[in-house]
């Protein structure tokens, strides 16, 4: 299972979580908080894998300034959502990324492709005046790995791809896969300290997402796969916002 979300997700530019997290709490049983804890060894994976093999790939779409604005946002927004998780009740920020998530899901989905859509990210210059952006755009992302188990990705490709159009969808989810391993990896280390990551299972989960990660990015270097992809992250957004929907539906009716 982990080969198989992490193919999907890392042409996404995800890392995976939206998918991990209802698996092992739905099918396995596990506790929502844990499992959200647990997946994040299958984020921190995916994020390791994708970013090497994107270094390594002859189309390298990396772009440092904007890895390095994205992280320094998540350094901070992950720090206020381990603490959000503990005092905010999550349904409401479910709903709030419900009615998020189905906006870009559209605009992403059945959207036009914006110019620079195909570009390549090495020739993208971050200017000083849209770096700001970039760092909330990082903070916001942040705030979801812990909260949600998510390596932010849902936030920041969509985000990016529609702030800086120059940039395209290629740099966009290879700058928030190499940011979720600043995410993910802070966020592990804040969970350890609870015991609440389950090491055997993530252990597991991220040695298949390692693999499934080297195909997920060879494949959306192929040509005509980013609009594969761009399309498959619109659906993936209106899946979970569905599927945060349903969940606060159930709770208003309990």
């Amino acid at each position: 299972m982990g080969l198989l979300v992490a193919s999907l997700c890392s042409m996404c530019g995800i890392g995976g979580g939206v998918f991990a997290v209802p698996i092992l709490h739905y099918i396995y049983g596990m506790p929502l908080k844990r499992a959200v804890a647990t997946v994040l060894c299958l984020v921190w994976c995916v994020a390791m894998s994708s970013t090497a093999s994107e270094a390594l790939h002859p189309g390298n779409a990396l772009n440092l300034r904007v890895v390095a604005a994205l992280a320094a946002g998540v350094m901070v927004g992950t720090r206020l959502g381990f603490e959000l998780a503990k005092r905010l009740p999550v349904l409401r920020l479910k709903f709030i990324f419900c009615l998020l998530f189905a906006a870009m899901g559209l605009r992403l989905a059945l959207g036009e492709n914006p110019a620079g859509t195909e570009a390549i990210a090495r020739g993208f210059e971050l200017a000083l005046s849209d770096a700001w952006v970039v760092v909330v755009i990082g903070v916001a992302a942040g705030i979801l790995v812990p909260v949600l188990g998510i390596g932010g990705g849902l936030v920041m490709v969509p985000a990016l791809d529609m702030a800086l159009p120059g940039l395209g969808f290629l740099g966009a989810r290879a700058a928030s896969l190499a940011t979720a391993i600043v995410g993910s990896s802070r966020s592990l280390l804040l969970y350890r300290k609870s015991g609440m990551v389950n090491w055997r299972v993530g252990g597991w989960f991220g040695l298949g997402a390692a693999g499934g990660s080297v195909l997920g990015v060879q494949a959306v270097h192929l040509d005509g796969a980013t609009e594969l992809g761009r399309t498959g992250l619109g659906v993936i957004l209106l899946c979970a916002s569905l599927r945060f929907g349903l969940d606060c539906w159930r709770a208003r009716g309990a």
